[in-house]
């Protein structure tokens, strides 16, 4: 079976040369009823975007665009202006998932975005996240926090915000049984190409779903 897989629309962080402090914005066909529908739905909300910013626009070191963007949140703003080219609909058709790789612009336990000038605690960083989420089609936030700020990821998962905070899984087996067994995040993402050989991603798939946690793979 192929998925249907994420598209990589909008970049920041160090593939866009610091453009954003968040990593990715990406268009999921959530609605897409088989694989090539899902390529052209993702292609041309990529398409759109780019004439919006004024093709072909500046493409970021994976393929995806950039732009000097006003705040992080102007990211998902447009991503959800231009689903709407051709009659997509936000949400139903086509939805929105969030790479923030706050590990990134974590320091000192706050959140600092360069881009807006400000720096933000655990909590109110997490009540701007709930405010995208309720603004906007978003069906997935990843890396949301740092990678060790265990009581701001219990606080995420308790939060009510509908899209699901993925947990990244770069670390040793151990840490993704002491983040499960606190209850923080509602979803893992195992990417084989960090957990070093398929035979060790297997392992870890395994134990996810002894947990009955949502999982998805990824590269990178």
């Amino acid at each position: 079976m192929i998925r249907k897989g994420r598209s990589d629309t909008f970049h920041g962080q160090h593939h866009a040369g610091g453009a954003l402090d968040i990593q990715y914005a990406l268009a999921v066909p959530a609605g897409s009823s088989h694989f090539a529908e899902a390529i052209e739905w993702t292609s041309t909300v990529r398409e759109a975007a780019a004439r919006l910013l004024g093709s072909p626009g500046v493409v970021a070191d994976q393929g995806g665009l950039a732009d000097l963007l006003p705040t992080n949140e102007a990211a998902l703003a447009l991503v959800t202006e231009v689903i709407t080219t051709d009659g997509l609909t936000p949400g139903q058709d086509v939805a929105i998932a969030v790479d923030l790789a706050a590990t990134q612009f974590a320091h000192d336990g706050a959140y600092h975005l360069t881009r807006e000038d400000r720096v933000l605690p655990t909590e109110t960083w997490l009540a701007e996240l709930a405010t995208w989420c309720s603004r906007y089609p978003v069906v997935s936030l990843e890396d949301l926090l740092a990678e060790d700020d265990w009581e701001g990821w219990q606080q995420a998962t308790a939060t009510a915000a509908p899209a699901p905070r993925r947990r990244p899984l770069r670390h040793p087996p151990d840490r993704l049984e002491h983040g499960i067994l606190r209850q923080e995040g509602n979803a893992v993402l195992v990417k084989p190409n960090q957990a070093g050989t398929l035979t060790r991603a297997r392992l870890v798939l395994d134990r996810v779903s002894v947990y009955k946690r949502t999982c998805t793979t990824s590269y990178g």
